[in-house]
């Protein structure tokens, strides 16, 4: 069930390092139970309320005293009938957080989604973020609180693996997992604040709500720590010891090194102190040199390792010597780079804050209950799905087991008074010693994980910046554990191992050793025989003819590709050419046919125009040859009746005429010279001519007429002188 927000709102901010924090994680409950009724409640009322939120009955008498004490500090109200409501302030205050609350999880909603906004998900981004919590999130906090419940409840609560962000990802498509784990990855990292502050809410509220079932005398145990000397020594295992080292990669590293780093914030009464015992650095010498002989000793060149880095299948110590050669600039030999941890293990482990617990296991291996041990869990090893753990390794935990076992008290009240635990991530020795607890009547564990010694140890320290990272680092560990294939990183070592002996193998391009590390060929055959140094560098130089066969023939096939490219981008030209000289001739074509269009136009636009020219004239004709034979009329009708004679009225009828005649014609060529279309026309040019032929000839005949008086006049004058 996930805890309702109001509660959670209400005791997230509730810190264990200080007194009467459980008193107040049940007030605030009972407020937030009420405030979620919207009624008056008697304190009946309220405990089975809780029992069916939380799933425990409080102590009626503890319950009835914290409900009078907040009824006494009026925040609760009590009524005449004995039932308890909230006080107009307290109502007022819990909505407020409320609403603070709400913006959190709003803001925490919307950061979660912007991290997945260019990821096409199959499904809405409401029921995904549903899925997140009820799915992952809770779970994880479930599993915090069980590991603590277990060490103060001293009961068999049953611990269930880390949850699996593998099933959670089952829901969705597998091209969405690889986003799903970076996007949760950064949410719950210590940068994000609306990431951080949700899920640390959730894990402190549901911790609170869910502690208000211990009993009174485990509070006043838990309470009794703060103040009293504490002593915790913890026995590392070789996983843990890496980590502390910075030895090889693991998901674990942050986690186990932000705890210890936690360690300096705790009082002066709280010492803690981490031991390595003799087996624990024997085993992590076997690793060590488990690397060196895996990788020989021929140097590792930089383009080599940049290469490796590539192949995710390489973890541990041999992943951290790779990443330090893929930083040099000259090859670097396995051994020269983990000489301190060969020689001075015990050295350097201390400079790190880890000391040799000095005792002698030499008779373990051979006592009866160890054997029988060793012998159980190597049965179930051999049904067990995935890697399974070596002779050697379940023989150092067992044996760990039992030492640290015979260190702690022969009773043993509380976590407190334990005093020795293995710190361990090995799910399987910590089912190993879950087991072990319940054989020997549900004892307090032995071993603990750095998630549940962190949760534990905020009964000291307060809530910091630095606790908070370790918390949330701890959270993180089920999205960065992933399942490693041993014989997919063996692999890839061998190859890389005999590439390394080649010649020159410096000059070697980076992506073609990717390409050789991935050989599908090579690999098989590599893993078909047995490990050995000339067989396989035999087979590394075939897998490198092949690769460069292969090559070849790609290069082959690609030339052919390029030239049937160059033969199809010629006949693209050519095509292209003549399309485009096709092109230019429909768009002379066009041109011709608008030229022509315009052509056409223009004509019909010009006879139009003609037409028009010729109505115009025609009407100013008529109306002139109208105007004119009417005025000849008049004129021939006055000079009728001037006349004496018959003859002279025939003579001036005829002349008048005449020149009506002919002043009409002149009349009208003077008006088709004002219309350039008829002014060109063969008639009027004739009449145009004809015109200045009759001026010519009236202009003569006046010449002659004058001349002819001008020699009369003369001549008379002569004669009479």
């Amino acid at each position: 069930m996930r805890l309702p927000q109001e509660i959670a709102s209400l005791v997230q901010h509730i810190e264990l390092n200080k007194a009467g924090w459980w008193e107040r994680a049940v007030d605030e409950l009972v407020l937030g139970i009420i405030w979620l009724n919207s009624s008056a409640m008697t304190i009946a009322a309220i405990s089975q309320a809780l029992e069916g939120q939380f799933g425990f009955t409080p102590n009626v008498s503890r319950l009835t005293d914290r409900v009078i004490n907040l009824a006494s500090d009026g925040r609760l109200i009590r009524s005449t009938i004995g039932d308890y409501k909230l006080s107009d302030t307290e109502r007022a205050a819990i909505e407020m957080r409320l609403t603070d609350a709400e913006y959190s999880e709003r803001a925490a909603k919307e950061e979660f989604l912007s991290l997945l906004s260019n990821v096409k998900l199959s499904v809405p981004g409401d029921t995904l973020w549903e899925r997140f919590n009820a799915d992952f999130l809770l779970p994880v906090v479930r599993e915090f609180g069980a590991s603590i419940y277990t060490l103060l409840l001293q009961t068999e609560a049953g611990l269930s693996n880390t949850p699996n962000f593998d099933q959670f990802l089952l829901q969705f498509p597998l091209e969405e997992h690889q986003p799903l784990r970076d996007a949760l990855d950064s949410f719950l990292s210590a940068s994000n604040p609306a990431g951080k502050t949700y899920a640390l809410r959730c894990l402190h509220a549901y911790f609170l709500a869910e502690s208000c079932a211990l009993s009174g005398n485990t509070i006043q145990r838990l309470q009794a720590w703060v103040s009293a000397p504490v002593t915790f020594r913890l026995f590392v295992d070789t996983n843990v010891l890496f980590s502390v080292l910075d030895l090889h990669d693991h998901p674990a590293n942050d986690a186990v090194r932000s705890l210890i780093a936690l360690f300096s914030e705790l009082p002066s009464q709280v010492k803690i102190t981490l031991y390595a015992l003799p087996i624990t650095l024997e085993e992590a010498q076997r690793v060590i040199h488990a690397v060196v002989a895996s990788f020989g000793r021929v140097p590792l060149a930089p383009n080599l390792a940049r290469a490796a880095l590539s192949d995710d299948a390489i973890s541990g110590i041999a992943k951290r010597f790779i990443e330090a050669a893929a930083q040099t600039t000259s090859p670097i030999n396995v051994e020269d780079y983990l000489e301190p941890y060969i020689r001075n293990l015990v050295t350097v482990s201390r400079a790190k804050g880890v000391e040799l617990f000095n005792k002698s296991t030499a008779g373990y291996g051979t006592r009866q209950d160890v054997v029988d041990d060793l012998t159980r869990e190597l049965e179930r090893e051999k049904y067990r799905a995935g890697r399974q753990k070596t002779y050697e390794q379940w023989e150092h935990d067992i044996i760990l087991w039992h030492v640290v076992s015979e260190q702690r008290p022969a009773h043993v009240e509380s976590p407190v008074d334990a005093i020795d635990w293995v710190v361990t991530l090995d799910n399987r020795l910590i089912r190993f010693d879950s087991a072990k607890t319940q054989e020997r009547g549900g004892e307090i564990p032995l071993t603990i994980a750095p998630a549940t010694l962190t949760q534990i140890l905020q009964f000291w320290i307060p809530r910091s910046t630095k606790f908070e990272e370790t918390l949330l680092s701890n959270m993180r560990l089920p999205l960065l554990f992933l399942d490693f294939d041993t014989l997919a990183a063996d692999t890839t070592l061998r190859i890389l191992t005999t590439l390394a002996r080649f010649e020159n193998v410096s000059d070697l391009p980076q992506d073609t050793i990717v390409q050789i590390l991935r050989s599908q060929k090579l690999r098989q055959e590599i893993r078909s025989h047995t490990r050995d140094a000339e067989g396989d560098l035999e087979l590394v130089h075939g897998g490198i003819l092949s690769e460069l066969e292969e090559t070849k023939a790609l290069l082959g096939n690609h030339g052919n590709r390029i030239d049937q490219l160059e033969q199809a981008l010629r006949d693209s030209e050519a095509k292209s050419v003549e399309a485009v000289a096709s092109a230019a001739s429909q768009y002379h074509d066009i041109e011709a046919r608008l030229a022509e269009s315009e052509r056409l136009r223009g004509e019909a636009e010009r006879v139009r125009e003609e037409r028009g020219q010729v109505l115009t004239f025609l009407k100013q004709a008529f109306l002139t040859v109208l105007t004119t034979m009417a005025v000849t009329f008049v004129v021939q009708m006055t000079a009728n009746s001037l006349a004496l004679h018959e003859k002279l009225r025939i003579l001036t009828t005829l002349v008048i005429w005449i020149l009506a005649v002919v002043g009409s014609l002149f009349m009208v060529d003077h008006l088709a010279q004002d219309q350039p279309t008829l002014s060109e026309k063969l008639p009027f040019v004739w009449l145009h001519r004809l015109q200045h032929w009759f001026w010519g000839v009236v202009l003569s005949a006046l010449v002659i007429r004058f001349l002819w008086e001008l020699i009369s006049h003369v001549g008379d004058g002569l004669a009479s002188g």
